[in-house]
């Protein structure tokens, strides 16, 4: 028994008692947690149904006012940068992803895969759009071969690698500024969304496309 706080003196009570505890009742009470867990976890949950189901591409397409802005894109700057000469093109159009030998503009080799992940999804988008908006595409920009040509590269030059620095990345494995481990953050996820917009758009690339994000993501884990 212990002595009742002063509060508690001027009621009659003099002392409470404790209830003896039992030996091992902790260690008991953690096995019981334990053995819950267990069985948890031999049988988990089946995965929640998604909330709603992509559309395929094409079953909305750009028409209008979208369309020509689509185009007046695809026809400008924005579509000729892979063959362009003006300063700082190169970044792009030369870039160490697709085996170019351009130094890196302030010191990271980002600007392709930003570059991609604005202007796959713009071709895909005009590639859905029909042959006829396809047609409408400056010849001499080549925005389609090009887009082409650069992701079957990406997809060629992934580190298959299963142990060691850079197994599984997808692209160069640089730092880039601000980075301390040795490699790049933004521009191999940026690939990475530009390679998923390039598989809905050319199905035949899906199972190389799902190899390679899978392989990079677990090696940025």
């Amino acid at each position: 028994s212990v002595p009742l706080p002063p509060r508690f003196r001027d009621t009659g009570w003099r002392h409470v008692h404790r209830r003896p505890r039992r030996q091992g009742a902790g260690a008991e009470i953690m096995l019981a947690v334990i053995n819950q867990v267990l069985s948890l976890s031999a049988e988990p949950p089946l995965p929640v149904p998604p909330a709603w189901t992509p559309l395929p591409l094409g079953l909305l397409a750009p028409r209008g006012w979208a369309l020509e802005q689509l185009l007046l894109q695809a026809n400008s700057l924005s579509g000729y940068m892979p063959l362009s000469t003006f300063p700082g093109a190169d970044t792009v159009n030369q870039s160490v992803w697709v085996g170019g030998t351009a130094a890196p503009k302030g010191g990271t080799d980002q600007w392709l895969p930003y570059w991609a992940n604005g202007n796959v999804p713009l071709l895909m988008l005009l590639r859905a759009a029909g042959p006829a908006a396809v047609a409408r595409l400056d010849p001499a920009a080549q925005l389609g071969p090009v887009v082409d040509r650069m992701m079957q590269y990406v997809l060629g030059h992934v580190n298959r690698s299963k142990s060691g620095p850079g197994a599984g990345w997808i692209g160069p494995f640089l730092n880039e500024p601000g980075d301390t481990n040795g490699h790049g953050l933004w521009d191999p996820l940026n690939m990475c969304r530009a390679l998923l917009m390039y598989s809905e758009g050319e199905p035949s690339s899906r199972p190389a496309v799902a190899a390679a994000v899978g392989a990079h993501l677990t090696a940025e884990a």
